[in-house]
This record gives structure tokens, C-alpha cells and sequence, in this order.
């Protein structure tokens, strides 16, 4: 997937590096936003589909299970959520009446329930997406204003110190101790799974929970910066970035910068 991620993000880059001409740009909205989620539509077989919309309803779902709306901000989400769900049962419908070779038509064709499709496609079709969005956004940020010459590096970086995904709710399934605390087995637990020192693998988790996108996560995030590091190095950031705060998800919800240099030419 690398050739279509280099070739999304690039065309990206050079919009953005133009617009500074006219004023400050949102790397989140310009550059990071899109290329993750066509990429995962690429791979999945799916056409025909809003980005925009599958951008707001993945953002908006995070919200709703993973933030603190109150009572009429909860209805807002509930009816994006119901939105999404009911686009994704009639992308399940259509593939029962003429199978094909997407993500949809596959997992019918296993034998999977019309219920069991749509909780496979929700999530994938956020999780495969969203959370890369974010760290590309907080990669980014990160490397405003600096030579970016090992992408990779600074990658793995972000991932252990400030990954979009910093925690994780789990259940003990046993009696367990946790330093000085005495855990009995079915106790909710939150999980940190970065900023604290441990191995960059911990953002994607482990085992069993191993996140599937772990290797093409990595993959577009160095990509986006490869692309990205003229740019990076010659803007500066306009204001403190608004953040995506969820218990399990955070990021730069907006990367505001202009150019240091009004001769910034698109690359």
C-alpha cells in the first residue's frame, strides 16, 4: 500500500504548501485527514463511499463511547452512530443480493450474521482509519519547525511516548496484583499503554489483542512525514492545538500553521 499512500499524502503536501500563500492550513483537515481512510477503502475493496461522512461518523462514535457528552450531546452522537449503523446494513443487504469481492461481500460469504457484518465493518472501518489520522496529526505536530531525517524513527517515538491510542479498558480474568494492589478476577481495569517509558509495541497492543493495522499504521505514518518533512520544516505552529481527549484516544484535533517563509514553494 505504499505507492498509493506516497501518492495520496504528496498531492496532499502540495495543496497545503500552496494554500500557505493565503493564510494559515490545517494539516489535520489538508493532509492527514483523508489518506488513511481511502487507503483502508483501497485495501477492503469498498467504492462509492462518502469520506467525509465515514470521517464524521468514526469521530463521532469515539465521542460517544469514549467521552464525556452530556445528555443532548449524546442524543447528537446516538444519531450519528444510528446513521453509520444503518448505512452499513444496507451495504449488507446489497451484498446478499449480489455478493462481491469487498469486505462486505467476503464476510457474507463466510456465513457471517447481517449483525456480526455490521460489528466487524463499525469498527474496522473506524479503527483502520481514525486512530492513524491521529498520530499521523500528532506526529506532525511534533515536527513542526525541525528536520525530519529519520521518519521512521520519529514514529516510533510517537508511539511510545504520545500514540493516539495512550489506553485501554480491559476485565482481569484472574486474581491478580498490580504492585501493591489486590485485584479479584472480573475487575474493570484502564491500561496505559504509552508515555510511560515501556516499548512502543504496548500503542498497539498484544497477544490475542494485537491491533491487525499495527504494520500499515507504521507504514502510513512514515510515509506521511517522508512527504511531509519540507513543509514540516518550514512552518511554525499558530496557536496551542485543540485536542481530541477521549479516555482511550487523543490527538491534535487541529494543526494550525503558516508558512515561516513567504517564498515557501510546493514541493
Amino acid at each position: 500500500m505504499e505507492p498509493l499512500t506516497r501518492q495520496l499524502v504528496s498531492e496532499r503536501v502540495e495543496l497545503a504548501a500552496e494554500g500557505l500563500h493565503s493564510g494559515p492550513v490545517d494539516l489535520v483537515e489538508v493532509v492527514a485527514a483523508e489518506p488513511p481512510a481511502l487507503v483502508l477503502l483501497d485495501m477492503l475493496g469498498l467504492q462509492d463511499v462518502d469520506v467525509p461522512a465515514l470521517k464524521a461518523w468514526s469521530r463521532e462514535s469515539l465521542e460517544l463511547f469514549w467521552g464525556w457528552p452530556d445528555e443532548d450531546r449524546q442524543l447528537e452522537l446516538a444519531h450519528s452512530a444510528a446513521e453509520f449503523y444503518g448505512w452499513l446494513r444496507k451495504r449488507v443487504a446489497a451484498a446478499r443480493k449480489l455478493p462481491g469481492d469487498d469486505l462486505f461481500g467476503v464476510l457474507v460469504e463466510l456465513g457471517l450474521s447481517d449483525e456480526e457484518v455490521c460489528a466487524v465493518a463499525y469498527f474496522l472501518l473506524i479503527a483502520g482509519q481514525e486512530t492513524t489520522t491521529q498520530l499521523i496529526s500528532t506526529a506532525f505536530h511534533r515536527s513542526i519547525g525541525r528536520a525530519v531525517d529519520e521518519p521512521a524513527a520519529v514514529v516510533e517515538q510517537v508511539l511510545r511516548k504520545s500514540s493516539s491510542v495512550p489506553t485501554w479498558r480491559r476485565v482481569t480474568a484472574a486474581p491478580v496484583s498490580v504492585g501493591e494492589v489486590e485485584l479479584p478476577a472480573g475487575e474493570p481495569v484502564l491500561l496505559g499503554l504509552t508515555g510511560h517509558g515501556g516499548p512502543a509495541d504496548l500503542a498497539f497492543g498484544l497477544g490475542i489483542h494485537r491491533c491487525l493495522g499495527a504494520g500499515l499504521a507504521r507504514l502510513e505514518a512514515r510515509v506521511a512525514l517522508e512527504c511531509a518533512a519540507p513543509l514540516l520544516s518550514a512552518v511554525r505552529v499558530v496557536e496551542e492545538p485543540p485536542m481530541i481527549d477521549l479516555l482511550s484516544f487523543r490527538a491534535p484535533a487541529r494543526v494550525l500553521v503558516e508558512a515561516v517563509d513567504s517564498g515557501l514553494e510546493p514541493s
